[in-house]
């Protein structure tokens, strides 16, 4: 689905996610495997937690490929990361935002969409259960992304760092948008924080 910048609030998350799910076709999951909608996973990491840079990521599926949180081994997948710039309001959750609104934007709105994240705090806020009190701007895109959907994203939580491949996955792309791109920077990064 396509967004302008003038639909909805502006912000460093929204241009980065904008620039990437534009230039991206969803046709690359076949048509004839999508009717029961598409499951994703997503992240978002921040180096410096706040003032960034940052990234987030969101990998999708067709659901006819996934059954209790994992993927057919081979399955067409969707692959996509972004870059979230230096700045003072960066965090490690709009960061996690972000990742969730490429998701959005990515599926069709007329089909179900699984969302697996390790952020509770998206989660919870997302399904009404936390009172959103921070990054307004990003919620209401997201808000606006939701009411656009025929049905309600089901959320589901998953344990990141324990070795669930694609949440390893997501988080590892998430890192790399965070270098935003540089894989020899960001590999570097990785080796000296193990």
């Amino acid at each position: 689905m396509k967004r302008s910048e003038t639909d909805l609030p502006n912000s460093e998350e929204w241009r980065s996610v904008l620039t990437v799910v534009q230039g991206i076709d969803i046709r690359a999951i076949p048509p004839t495997r999508t009717h029961k909608g598409f499951v994703a996973y997503t992240d978002g990491a921040c180096l410096n937690n706040p003032g960034g840079p940052a990234g987030w990521s969101a990998l999708l599926w067709s659901a006819l490929d996934s059954a209790d949180g994992h993927v057919r081994k081979g399955a067409p997948c969707i692959e996509c990361y972004g870059y979230i710039p230096l700045a003072p309001t960066t965090t490690n959750n709009r960061a996690e935002i972000a990742a969730v609104l490429a998701a959005l934007s990515l599926a069709p709105p007329a089909l179900p969409l699984t969302i697996y994240s390790d952020s509770e705090y998206v989660i919870k806020v997302a399904q009404g259960e936390y009172k959103m009190t921070k990054n307004p701007d990003l919620w209401e895109i997201y808000r606006k992304l939701e009411r656009s959907r025929r049905e309600t994203p089901l959320f589901l939580w998953v344990a990141g760092h324990t070795g669930h491949p694609h949440n390893d996955r997501a988080d590892e792309l998430a890192g790399l948008g965070a270098f935003n791109g540089d894989c020899t920077a960001y590999e570097k990064w990785r080796a000296d924080h193990r």
